[in-house]
């Protein structure tokens, strides 16, 4: 499975990026002076801040900007569910080659119900056949 846009595995993130990711994906096309508004709301931020953190975040791929007059927009290049499912995949890939590790992570979550089960299932033996597919 390849993901548009990223370099070398997936990129992390840090408090602010999610921040603004999470802003992006939900009122995109955006640009830094309305992310400033909204983000500074919640805490103290200067734009230039918000500036260099959407930079980032187009330097990782998971942002594409847009020239629109003097300024820049900012629109999401992966959607949501598709950093997380890379996210998970890179963390499980990387826990399965020492032994037990999955195990370890089965250890710490909560109490999973049939629905929930179900739904795994299903996806696991989507991504077989898509593997094998491939």
């Amino acid at each position: 499975m390849t993901f548009r846009g990223y370099k070398r595995g997936t990129p992390s993130l840090g408090d602010l990026e999610r921040q603004v990711m999470d802003h992006v994906w939900a009122h995109s096309p955006v640009d830094a002076q309305g992310l400033h508004r909204q983000l500074s709301d919640d805490r103290s931020l200067s734009l230039s801040t918000v500036q260099s953190t959407v930079e980032r975040l187009v330097r990782k791929g998971l942002l594409k900007r847009e020239k629109a007059g003097r300024a820049y927009t900012y629109r999401p290049v992966v959607s949501r569910q598709e950093l997380t499912a890379r996210m998970v995949s890179e963390l499980v890939g990387s826990l399965a080659v020492r032994s037990g590790a999955i195990s370890g992570i089965i250890d710490f979550t909560d109490p999973v119900d049939a629905q929930t089960l179900d739904q795994l299932e299903a996806w696991i033996q989507q991504q077989r056949a898509q593997g094998d597919a491939s």
